[in-house]
């Protein structure tokens, strides 16, 4: 098996999240959004102090791009081990959750419930796993059946009024861009 078919596959040590949306980076970034599929993800960038669209970080990890090909295993999942290396695999159910939270803030961390995603709580200043934000918003449980955009996206805008607005949202699949030759 090629060492890419290898790294694509390896799942072992660690517990996937369900398709994420972090309420810390959300705060953070109120008013931001991310609608390119090269950079889908909203995250914090903590030397620049300001929120990016980030691309996926299995596309170029250190130079080679991990993809799911497998219609089983379509999703592309990471996850950041204690020493801050990166991790790629395959699961059956969409991921998302910003580097921020995976890489500086809860590297070494994950939530064993993939109904569960892996958040900065700040008033405990610790690591916790916390429901989706958009399966109860207001009473409603948002999901997302259209399997062209399967990921269920948490965000937040302020209004006029100055109250919070929150927003649940479908987005594509996250797949690797694709690379001309």
């Amino acid at each position: 098996m090629p060492l890419s078919t290898q790294l694509m596959v390896i799942t072992v040590g660690w517990v996937m999240e369900a398709s994420a949306s972090s309420m810390y980076v959300a705060k953070m970034c109120r008013g931001h959004q991310c609608q390119s599929p090269q950079h889908p993800i909203l995250d914090y960038d903590p030397v620049e102090k300001k929120c990016v669209c980030a691309a996926h970080p299995c596309w170029n990890d250190n130079g080679l791009m991990h993809s799911c090909p497998e219609a089983s295993k379509p999703y592309l999942h990471y996850f950041y081990h204690e020493n801050k290396t990166l991790q790629c695999g395959c699961a059956d159910f969409p991921h998302y959750s910003p580097p921020y939270i995976s890489k500086v803030t809860c590297f070494g961390q994950s939530c064993e419930n993939k109904d569960m995603v892996l958040d900065f709580d700040e008033e405990q200043g610790k690591c916790v796993c916390r429901p989706h934000p958009c399966h109860n918003d207001k009473g409603l449980k948002h999901s997302c059946t259209d399997p062209k955009f399967p990921v269920l996206l948490y965000r937040e805008e302020e209004e006029q009024d100055g109250n919070i607005k929150t927003i649940c949202e479908c987005f594509t699949g996250m797949a690797a861009p694709k690379v001309e030759l």
